[in-house]
């Protein structure tokens, strides 16, 4: 058997303006899918890593760039019998210059991105296992400058694996809106394959950052935030809302006075999530991330989270809400069916 393994380099950069905006491109894959990537590419012969930097970058953007030729991150990706070593540079803007678009040109358009746009965009990138990371290290909050990913491997590949919908239509009211559409994580609890390569995948989002401890949301997000703790081999802590009251809640297993990633099974309105931050600050800990299943993307009305952390997720569910005095299911006469995934 032929074990033979072939190696190319790539070198990528974090570019960043005075405003600390991150430069990003937009490029088309070979299955003709969209997702965004950071600037950079293979080294052509007789190139450095510094020329290889600027050459990409003037070519995919049209900005003029000065690297650091200190490593920032390092990504090994093997993808079948090929190895990928990616290495990653900071660099700072020097100008920007017309970019003329090449016939079979990957990168269809690039963008500056604030540091949470940028993490939010990568968090649903293909590509997000050299991006994410990268800008982990670059804000301190990752130990590691190094990091091993294997494209084939069935635990990265969760979101192939999940057996049957993670999503029930019907007519449900969430917090102070109502949608036609909800996210129900709980159907992973019907399949043990499909619950650990959630939590495989969840831990994957989470490794990048420097976080202490797993804070799993009583009681739907349990199930993820055991496994996730196994996986990551960090303490369990748990945070218990009482449903009767917006300020109250009770906490088990591991203190909360460090750096917190967040695990729960859905995010709609935020509000959970908000809350579960709420009492980390108050006892003198910090939140890295929040990480769930599902995430509801409202199509129809602009939502403020008030979430200052990344929120990452494994299914972006798109939905529309609507107030209930303007609720089109409502006007219709549509009762409001109970809360699926859940046994009354």
């Amino acid at each position: 058997m032929n074990t033979t393994v072939s190696r190319r380099k790539i070198a990528a950069t974090v570019v960043t303006d005075a405003a600390g905006k991150v430069l990003t491109v937009t490029q088309k894959r070979h299955n003709g899918q969209l997702t965004v990537a950071l600037p950079g590419g293979h080294q052509e012969d007789g190139e450095n890593e510094m020329q290889t930097l600027v050459r990409e970058c003037i070519e995919e953007t049209g900005v003029s760039i000065a690297p650091t030729e200190s490593l920032l991150y390092q990504v090994a990706v093997s993808h079948g019998p090929t190895q990928y070593d990616v290495n990653v540079y900071a660099s700072t803007l020097k100008g920007v210059y017309p970019r003329q678009q090449r016939s079979g040109e990957r990168v269809v358009s690039w963008s500056w991105l604030t540091r949470e746009e940028a993490i939010r965009a990568f968090s649903t990138s293909s590509v997000r296992h050299i991006g994410e990371p990268a800008l982990a290290r670059l804000e301190g909050n990752t130990h590691h400058q190094s990091w091993r990913y294997d494209a084939s491997s069935a635990y990265l590949q969760a979101q192939k694996a999940v057996v049957g919908p993670v999503s029930e239509p019907g007519h449900f009211a969430v917090g102070d809106y109502h949608t036609e559409q909800l996210g129900v994580p709980a159907l992973y609890l019907k399949d043990a394959d499909s619950l650990s390569r959630a939590a495989m995948e969840l831990s994957r989002m989470v490794a990048p950052y420097r976080s202490d401890t797993v804070v799993g949301i009583a009681v739907g997000g349990l199930p993820l935030a055991v496994l996730c703790a196994q996986i990551l081999r960090l303490p369990l802590a748990i945070v218990e809302h009482d449903a009767t009251a917006t300020s109250s809640a009770r906490t088990r297993g591991a203190g909360l006075g460090n750096r917190c990633a967040v695990i729960d099974s859905t995010f709609h309105s935020g509000a959970t999530a908000r809350r579960t931050i709420d009492v980390v600050n108050s006892m003198n800990g910090t939140v890295s991330l929040v990480a769930v299943a599902t995430q509801s993307i409202p199509l129809n009305t602009h939502t403020d989270y008030d979430i200052d952390v990344p929120v990452h997720a494994l299914h972006h569910l798109p939905i529309h809400s609507w107030n209930p005095s303007e609720c089109p299911l409502c006007q219709t006469g549509v009762p409001l069916d109970e809360r699926p995934g859940r046994n009354e």
